[in-house]
This record gives C-alpha cells, sequence and structure tokens, in this order.
C-alpha cells in the first residue's frame, strides 16, 4: 500500500470543512517519469535547472527538482549559479516513496509550485506560490500557497504550512484553514501529518438514482447529500496506523452540496459531537473503515434536532455498516421523555436509533390514577417504559415512532410513576406520538396485561392515548375493573352500590379518562361473540350485544348494533332489543326495535315469574332507592304493601309500530296493544292507542275472560279494570249463588258460558290473588258495570242483551241491565229473523241454574220488569208453521233451555205477571198472570182482582169474563178457551228463582 497515497486519500472520510478558495489551484501536472537518467540540456534549454537530491546516509534518491531560471534580476549563467540556484520558478519536485524494500520506490509524489526558494542542495527550502502535490496515479492531489521544506540526512522530511490547504481525493475534500505540519519518512512513507484548525472535511455525495441511493447508507448520507466533519482542534494522520485523530471538538452532519464551506460556522442542528474522533482508512480506496471515540470531558452526543439527542461514553462504526453504535450509560432525551440503555445504534440519516440492554424510559403523558402524584423526578414524567430494547424514529426534531420488545419469553412494561398506578405488560410496544397513542401487543400466545389498583385487564393488545388518557384494547378481552364511568358528579345510582366492580368480555375496548384522572367512558366491541358486561353491585346488571358505549358524563349507557343486544338488570329487568340505552342519572331504560323483555313486580319473590313485554320501544324507570308501594296500596295486599328494592322497575312504557301491537304476558292477564303505560310502583296499566286494545284475564284459567277497549286501564292494587271506547269483555256466567249473602266459595260453577259484552264504558273489579283457584271462581272479573251503548251477547245460544247500564255479580253470578233513572230502556233478542224473539223491558235480570249434573244442558233466567213489549216465538208445526205471542207485563220470567239433543237455548217457559196484555193472532187477552208453554204451543192466563181474564177478538169482547183461559196455536190457528183454573204455577221455584236474582220484592201476588 502507498503511504503517502493514504496521507492524500484520508482525506476522503468528509469530516468538517474549511472556508473553500475557489479557482485558486491551477495548473496541470507532468506525466512522471520513468527513470532517472537525465537526458543533456539543449543550449534553447539552459534556463531550467534539474536537481536530483540524495540522502548519503540512507544510501538513496532523497528527490529530483526541476525549474526555470529566475533572470529577471540579470544573473550571468555559469556552472555555479546553476549549482546554487535558490530561487526557481515553475517548479516540479519529484519525491519517491519506499516501502520495505529500501532500494526500489513503491510510489511517487510530485509537487507544482510557482516558485522554490532556497539552495537545491542545502536542507531547507521554501515552496511558495499555487503549490499542487499530486500522487503518481494522478487522483489525490493536495493544494495549498506556501510550503517549507526541511531535508537532514538520516532523518524524515519535514514539512510545514501556514496557508490554507486543500486535499482532492475521488470521495472526499479536506480544508485547513491554518496550514499543516508533519513529516514523510523516507524509509517508511507517511510518518505523520497535523492538519491545524479549523478544518472541513467533505464526503463527496453520490449521484441520485437507484445506484446512487442503493450506496447511500449509514455515515454515507442520503442521495444529492453531503457529510461533513468540522474540528475545532488539529487533525492529526497517522502513517502507520493509516488513521486520522481529530480533537478539540468535532462535528459530523449532514449538508447540501451548495452549501458554503466554512470551517468556523456553526453546525445545523442534526449533528454529531465528540470531544475528539479516531479514523480508520482503507489502504488502497481510502474509504472510510471505522470510526471510534469515547467520552473525555462530554459524552458523546448524536444530536437529532428538536433537542433530541443521544448521548454515550463511547462510539463505534465500522464500514458496511448503516448505524453508528453508542455504549456506555446511553441516554436520549426529548420533550416526550428520556430513555436510557446499555447501547444504541442509531441511523444518522433517516433519524433512527434502537437502543438495547436494560432499556428504561420516562413518557410525559397525563396520569389516569385518581389522585395519584408521579414519583418521577421529571417534570410532568407520568409514565415509565421497561424493556429489553427499543426501536425510535425521529422526523423534523420530532419523535415519530417507538417500538420497544422484552427479552425472549419476557414482556415490556409501561408503568404509571405513581402509588397503586397502572401497569401495561405485553411483548411488543409500539409508541406514536403524532396520534398521541402508545400500543402494547402480544406475540407468541402471550397476552397483554394491564393493571391498575383492583383494575386487570388481559387482551392481545393494549393501546395507551397520551393526548387525552385513554386506553384500548384488542382481541380476546377478559377484563375486571373496580372503576365504572363517572362524571363531576356521581352518576352512579344507588342501586349499583358504592364497591361495584364489573367484568368484560369482548374482543375490542377502550377507557378513556378526564382531566381530573377520572374514567370518564367505556367502549367495547364484540368480536364473533357478543361482548358481555357484569357489574356486580348491590343489585347485578349484565350487558351483552355487539357495540357498547358507557358515558360517565351523563350517565348514559348504549348497546347497538348487528344482532340482538341485551340487558339485565338483577331480577328486576332482563330486555332482549336492536339497540339498548341506560340512562344510570334519570334511572331509566330504553330498548328498541323487536324488543323482548321480562320485568320482575317484586324481586323478594322468587316465584314471581315477572311480566313478559314484546314490543317496538320499551321505556323503564327503575327506583334509585327504597321506595313505598304507594299510599294507595291496599293494607291487606302483600304484593301492593312490599316495597320496591333499589333497582326496582317503577314505571314502563312500551309502544309499537303501525301495523304492530304491544304485547304483554304477567301470568294472569294477556295484553296486546298499540301502547303500554305501566305503573309498576302502584301496580296500575294503561293500555291504550287507536283502535281496540285487547287483555285476556285470568290466563291461569282454561278459559280466560278477554276485555277489549280503545283505552283500558287496569289497577292490580285497587283491583279494578276500567274500559273506555268500545269497551268489550268476555265472560263466563256461573250458577248463581244459593243467596246474595252466600260467600263465594259456595257458588257452583259448572261448565261456563262465555258471554261478550261492549259498551262505551266497562268498569270491572278483579281477583288477581295467587291463591285464586279456578275450580271456586268461574272468572277474574269481579262485578262488572258497563255504561252506554250496552250489548250482551251469548254467541253459542243466540241471545243478546242492549241496554242503557249493565252489572255483573261475579260472586253471586248475575247479570243486571238497567239505567241509572229507570226510565232508560233494555232489549232481550234471540235468535235471528224471521224467528226472532225480543223483549223491551226496563231492566233485565240473568241468572245461570245449569245443573251440576254431568252431561245436563245448559239452563237461563231471565226476569224483565216493566216490560213494555215482548215477542216468543212458538214450536212450529210439522209443516214449519210458526206462531207467536206479544205481550206486556209489569215483570216476565223467561226459562231458556238447551235441547237435551244438544243445540241452541231456546224460550222453554215464559211466566208473566202483573197486568199482562197478551196478543196472539186476532186475540188479545188481558190478565193478572200468564204462562206460555213453547214446546205446547200455548199460554195460560188466570186473571186476579185487579185484572180479571178479558179475551178481546179483532177488538171486540169474544168470551165473557173468566178467572182463567188457556190460548193455543197449531194447525187451524189460534184458539181460545175457559179453564176451570189457571195450573203450572209453583210459587215456590218462583221465589227460587227471585231469591238467586236478588228480586223478591218482585214476586207475584198471592191468589
Amino acid at each position: 500500500m502507498s503511504r503517502i497515497t493514504f496521507f492524500l486519500g484520508v482525506f476522503s472520510i468528509g469530516l468538517v470543512a474549511f472556508l473553500f478558495f475557489t479557482g485558486q489551484f491551477q495548473g496541470t501536472p507532468e506525466e512522471p517519469l520513468e527513470g532517472f537518467d537525465l537526458e543533456p540540456l539543449l543550449p534553447s534549454d539552459q534556463n531550467r535547472v534539474v536537481h536530483h537530491s540524495h540522502d548519503y546516509s540512507l544510501g538513496r534518491w532523497r528527490y529530483t527538482l526541476r525549474g526555470r531560471i529566475d533572470l529577471s534580476s540579470g544573473v550571468v549563467l555559469s556552472p555555479d549559479t546553476l549549482i546554487r540556484q535558490k530561487d526557481l520558478l515553475d517548479v516540479t519536485i519529484e519525491m519517491p516513496v519506499y516501502g520495505v524494500d529500501p532500494g526500489e520506490p513503491i510510489d511517487f509524489i510530485n509537487f507544482e509550485a510557482d516558485r522554490f526558494v532556497g539552495d537545491p542542495g542545502g536542507d531547507e527550502a521554501q515552496v511558495v506560490g499555487n503549490l499542487r502535490a499530486v500522487s503518481s496515479s494522478g487522483k489525490e492531489e493536495l493544494r495549498t500557497q506556501d510550503l517549507r521544506i526541511r531535508f537532514i540526512d538520516g532523518e524524515d522530511v519535514r514539512i510545514d504550512g501556514s496557508s490554507p490547504v486543500q486535499v482532492n481525493w475521488p470521495e472526499l475534500q479536506l480544508y485547513g484553514a491554518s496550514g499543516l505540519t508533519g513529516s514523510l519518512g523516507s524509509g517508511s512513507g507517511l510518518s505523520s501529518l497535523q492538519f491545524l484548525p479549523p478544518l472541513i472535511i467533505l464526503k463527496k455525495g453520490t449521484a441520485d438514482g437507484a445506484a446512487g441511493a442503493a450506496a447511500q447508507v449509514g455515515i454515507d448520507g442520503t442521495p444529492g447529500r453531503q457529510i461533513r466533519i468540522q474540528c475545532d482542534g488539529p487533525m492529526t494522520l497517522s502513517g502507520s496506523q493509516e488513521g486520522a485523530r481529530f480533537e478539540g471538538g468535532v462535528y459530523i452532519y449532514e449538508s447540501d452540496p451548495e452549501d458554503s464551506i466554512d470551517p468556523t460556522s456553526s453546525p445545523p442542528g442534526r449533528h454529531i459531537y465528540s470531544d475528539y474522533l479516531d479514523l480508520q482508512l482503507e489502504s488502497e480506496s481510502r474509504s472510510l473503515v471505522k470510526i471510534e471515540s469515547r467520552a473525555e470531558k462530554n459524552p458523546i452526543t448524536i444530536h437529532l434536532g428538536g433537542g433530541i439527542r443521544v448521548e454515550g461514553q463511547q462510539l463505534q462504526w465500522e464500514k458496511h455498516q448503516q448505524n453508528v453504535r453508542l455504549s456506555g450509560g446511553v441516554v436520549i432525551h426529548s420533550d416526550l421523555g428520556n430513555f436510557e440503555a446499555d447501547e444504541a445504534l442509531v441511523l444518522t440519516t433517516q433519524s433512527k436509533c434502537t437502543i438495547r440492554g436494560d432499556v428504561k424510559g420516562g413518557i410525559r403523558a397525563p396520569s389516569i390514577s385518581p389522585g395519584k402524584v408521579s414519583d418521577s423526578d421529571e417534570e410532568d414524567v407520568n409514565w415509565s417504559v421497561i424493556a429489553d430494547i427499543a426501536e425510535l424514529e425521529f422526523q423534523s426534531g420530532q419523535l415519530k415512532d417507538l417500538v420497544a420488545r422484552g427479552k425472549p419469553g419476557q414482556s415490556v412494561q409501561i408503568r404509571e410513576l405513581s402509588e397503586g398506578g397502572a401497569i401495561i405488560d405485553g411483548d411488543r410496544m409500539h409508541w406514536r406520538p403524532a396520534e398521541e397513542q402508545l400500543e402494547v401487543l402480544s406475540e407468541e400466545g402471550r397476552r397483554a396485561i394491564f393493571t391498575a389498583g383492583e383494575n386487570r385487564i388481559e387482551a392481545n393488545s393494549a393501546a395507551l392515548s397520551v393526548g387525552s388518557p385513554r386506553l384500548q384494547f384488542r382481541g380476546g378481552i377478559r377484563a375486571t375493573l373496580a372503576e365504572l364511568p363517572g362524571g363531576s358528579q356521581s352518576t352512579l345510582p344507588g342501586w349499583l352500590g358504592e364497591d361495584s366492580t364489573s367484568s368484560i368480555e369482548a374482543e375490542g375496548l377502550v377507557l378513556t379518562w378526564d382531566a381530573q384522572q377520572r374514567l370518564k367512558k367505556l367502549e367495547a366491541e364484540a368480536g364473533e361473540e357478543p361482548l358481555r358486561l357484569v357489574v356486580d353491585g348491590d343489585e347485578p346488571m349484565e350487558l351483552l350485544g355487539s357495540r357498547l358505549e358507557w358515558r360517565g358524563l351523563d350517565g348514559m349507557v348504549n348497546i347497538d348494533g348487528s344482532g340482538r343486544q341485551r340487558l339485565k338488570l338483577g331480577s328486576r329487568a332482563d330486555l332482549q332489543a336492536d339497540r339498548l340505552h341506560l340512562s344510570l342519572v334519570e334511572s331509566q331504560a330504553v330498548g328498541t326495535g323487536s324488543v323482548q323483555g321480562t320485568l320482575r313486580r317484586s324481586a323478594a319473590d322468587d316465584e314471581d315469574p315477572g311480566v313478559a313485554v314484546r314490543c317496538h320501544q320499551l321505556v323503564i324507570s327503575l327506583a334509585g332507592d327504597e321506595t313505598g308501594a304507594g299510599e294507595s296500596a291496599a293494607a291487606g295486599n302483600s304484593a301492593a304493601a312490599a316495597q320496591v328494592k333499589p333497582g326496582g322497575v317503577v314505571a314502563v312504557r312500551a309502544l309499537s309500530l303501525e301495523g304492530q301491537q304491544v304485547e304483554i304476558d304477567d301470568g294472569t292477564i294477556l295484553a296486546r296493544s298499540e301502547e303500554l303505560l305501566w305503573d309498576a310502583l302502584n301496580q296500575r296499566y294503561r293500555f291504550q292507542g287507536k283502535g281496540l286494545q285487547q287483555v285476556e284475564v285470568g290466563r291461569g284459567g282454561s278459559a280466560p275472560d278477554l276485555i277489549e277497549a280503545e283505552m283500558i286501564t287496569l289497577d292490580r292494587i285497587e283491583e279494578v279494570t276500567q274500559l273506555v271506547g268500545s269497551a268489550r269483555i268476555r265472560m263466563y256466567l256461573g250458577n248463581a249463588g244459593a243467596a246474595p249473602s252466600a260467600a263465594p266459595q259456595q257458588a257452583t260453577v259448572g261448565d261456563k258460558m262465555a258471554w261478550n259484552l261492549t259498551a262505551e264504558r266497562i268498569d270491572a273489579r278483579l281477583d288477581l290473588s295467587q291463591e285464586n283457584d279456578t275450580s271456586l271462581y268461574p272468572t277474574k272479573l269481579i262485578d262488572v258495570v258497563a255504561r252506554d251503548g250496552v250489548r250482551l251477547v251469548q254467541k253459542e245460544g243466540g241471545l243478546e242483551f242492549r241496554g242503557q247500564d249493565c252489572r255483573w255479580d261475579q260472586v253471586h253470578q248475575r247479570l243486571v241491565l238497567s239505567s241509572e233513572d229507570g226510565q232508560g230502556l233494555q232489549t232481550f233478542v234471540r235468535g235471528a229473523d224471521p224467528r226472532q224473539d225480543e223483549v223491551v223491558a226496563r231492566e233485565v235480570v240473568v241468572v245461570r241454574s245449569t245443573p251440576a249434573e254431568e252431561g245436563a244442558g245448559e239452563r237461563l233466567e231471565v226476569l224483565l220488569s216493566s216490560v213494555l213489549s215482548a215477542t216468543v216465538h212458538l214450536e212450529p208445526t210439522a209443516e214449519d208453521e210458526v206462531g207467536k205471542f206479544d205481550m206486556r207485563a209489569e215483570e216476565l220470567l223467561l226459562v231458556l233451555r238447551e235441547p237435551l239433543a244438544g243445540g241452541t237455548l231456546s224460550p222453554h217457559e215464559v211466566l208473566a205477571w202483573g197486568a199482562t196484555d197478551l196478543r196472539g193472532g186476532p186475540y188479545r187477552i188481558l190478565a193478572e198472570r200468564a204462562r206460555v208453554l213453547v214446546r205446547n204451543r200455548s199460554v195460560e192466563l188466570e186473571g186476579g182482582e185487579q185484572q180479571p181474564v178479558q179475551v178481546l177478538r179483532d177488538g171486540t169482547s169474544d168470551l165473557p169474563p173468566s178467572r182463567s183461559v188457556k190460548m193455543t196455536w197449531g194447525p187451524r190457528g189460534y184458539r181460545v178457551q175457559n179453564l176451570p183454573r189457571g195450573g203450572g204455577w209453583s210459587l215456590g221455584e218462583v221465589d227460587s228463582v227471585l231469591e238467586r236474582m236478588d228480586r223478591k220484592s218482585h214476586r207475584p201476588r198471592q191468589r
């Protein structure tokens, strides 16, 4: 290797530059000499001097000097002046460089200068004016303006210069402002050379493009850029070690090639600083092989701009490495926090840094633990990072990205710097400052774990947002939270309790804190399985669904997304819907979209099946504290007197979509309506909306009562119901009690008959007690009262009653139709035209007296008072001819029976008394009593003191007054005949019927 070539090539390292002297170095080198023999001078060349210098101590050639004699002073040419010439012009000096073989040079250095001043045969010379030194290859050169050379036999050649120096190499340039000093070993090549400060060395950038970009790695810079090394102290070249040392403060930085070259200028913000620097160069290419340095007074510092710096005690770099290596107590300083490690690998051109070994760092970010104070000595540093390796990337003087990992089999840890603060463990940490988010990921089957006090969350990844404190988890989340979202004032209801905790299973989870370190929002997201959140408080709460949002500021919980959502509030409410909302401040739950819910009236009663609700939208109000059942509660009703415990249902509103209905079922009633209002505290239902609302009462029985109306109110505590607007009831008439004072358990049931009652308004009492035995009670509706437009229909028997008011005495199984003023008319109709029986009266009382024997036909007894008109059809003849009677009377007792062979109810017997007026065909008969035998097609009439029997035919008296007559109808028409006395009457039976009807005051007068 040519050591003098090394001397020139060392400056290709591109350190820092001096002042660039543009255009000051001119001239072209001569071709190197091929041998050492000198040709005789021609007469025309005698103004030139050629001098060969030898080192007689070492016995070899030292240099060859060529120059032109300066004749401007009139010097006379002579051999003496040629040999002792002290001032030569256009000088060239050829200097050999020797290697191991002392006899043969291994390289040459050619010097070119404007003037050589000195004795060619002496030991000192001054070379001045545009000095240029070129290697034998012509690729390396040195330029300066003055150089003093000293030659001493047996010693190195000493050189000194005080003018600016420029050294050029294919890959670098050196600029020195104050000259150089050193020695050239005539036997061992370059010994040492020192350039005086200030200095700057330029590493030439390669061309742009793919090849150039590929070459620009590590210390070489980016394409189109230039690496500069600037030194405040001397730089010494050591030939024996083929290296260079920079002292007095060294700066390495990247620059634009067009920037001015000034070794006294300040370095840019992004640079490397060291007190000294050792360089090693490749012997032939003179490329940079190694850089080394150790901290002396100041730590070695890599400045990455924006106040970000990497400090260490030792710097190393070797050829083909992209990174500069710092070791020995590495510290990274930045505005977002500091990091410490054993070593750092820094890629300066891309502002990337990898730190390894016992990595510890601090992050300036808000705390998420309430009432905690940072334990760190650094201001605003609330989080620490503990890892084995971390990768940092900077951009524009700011930290762009940070990735940290633990040792194999170990985790990276993020810890809140306060007592009991949060801890996040995982396999890999990713910090993105621009997004203000720190993420911890799990790998190789391990889990990211977050802990803070009693809070613990496991997931595949955990992310911490440091701007507005937020934690985000992804993948297989299993969480336990002792803290629930809250605002400036507590938004948690009392029924959750003060020490309630929650457990969460989800695919995604986001926790957000406010400025006072209060958990203000919880968001969760489901994966393939629904998410699940369970609050274990005084009253447990469970949420299942696709997407969950729990806001602490307003205490709002929202569950929505695809699929079905579910909300369970202890044993009080279980809701499923497309969307669910829970306001903890207002203690209100709302379900929307195909809602299905079960609401329990009392959590204390485990046997209570609850109220099942189906609707489009459901709104539930919950009790926040201990609440009584209301002043209206019946003292003797245990359900009414029970208190609604914290978390209980207070009120409910259910709405349906157009064309659909709300449906509720509480085990005793089944309702279908457009809208439901349920005062659960006072156990009061209201069903309302367009059209008819429908409620089945007595769900436990085999045949429930059916009620319908435009609005239905049902009070379970008062045990009453009210129907308003086209009201309808289906009820079942059982056998009448034996006496008005008969107790309910004495009523005989038998097979019940269904009756449809309609009116503008219906009121009824209810019996909804669980002890109700349907075998004893024919219905759960008690004392039904209907008003305005009453219509009572028994469809199977073809019976219909119309009137003003209707009252059904359930205890005694008695139907009464009447009017408030006693003047309103009631109508009884049986059958259809043309064989329709019809009675118009002031009052109607109906009882059922069906025999209790199995298979017995139905029997009804109807008392009509103040009968204005009555039409009774008789059994038809063989020719299907039908006869009828029309009559008026004070009282009319109608007995309806079902034929033994089965069929519809039909009149069996009619008893009339009190001023009876009967018409049949051409006959009109006035009497005191009348008995119509329908099957016999006959009427028996009997007179009394006030009204003897009087028979009129076509308006004239046909028969003389008689005590009793019989009128029959047959194929020959109507016939009337005298009877010795009226028969078929049993006043005892009539009294028994009137007693069942509570109408004993209406009995016939004694004969």
